[in-house]
């Protein structure tokens, strides 16, 4: 699931999205933030070793704790599950042009919920699609 890769190096926003597209394994900073919250999140050994190799497709709940734990860790979301679109939208411009930031901001934080583990997923789900819309538009 190689566009879901891309997908959190773009929105992790740590490194330039270009390390992440070629075959090589995750940048170890996308690696400290994502390694960590499978293991809050209860993925097996297995899917943690697979999520170190670059495969994201065993991620169970891949858009609900786990992505709440990945947006609070790059600070998209707070402790008390507030979302900030204005880091969202800094992040997403350093990738993309500043109009498709504040266009995807606003599309996706729509999208915010409000109950513990459903903060980020379906804002992670709405960038993702964006991404993929971008980059064979």
């Amino acid at each position: 699931m190689k566009i879901v890769s891309i997908a959190l190096c773009l929105t992790v926003g740590l490194l330039p999205a270009v390390l992440c597209q070629n075959d090589q394994l995750p940048p170890p900073a996308i690696l400290a933030v994502v390694v960590p919250c499978a293991q809050q999140t209860g993925q097996s050994f297995f899917d943690l070793e697979g999520i170190v190799k670059g495969n994201f497709t065993t991620v169970r709940h891949l858009y609900g704790c786990f992505a709440d734990c990945v947006f609070k860790k790059v600070g998209f979301v707070s402790e008390d599950n507030a979302f900030h679109e204005d880091v969202l939208r800094t992040q997403l411009a350093k990738f993309v042009k500043a109009e498709q930031a504040q266009e995807y901001t606003e599309r996706c934080s729509a999208r915010i919920g409000t109950e513990e583990c459903q903060v980020s997923g379906r804002v992670f789900s709405c960038l993702l699609f964006s991404f993929v819309g971008t980059m064979y538009a």
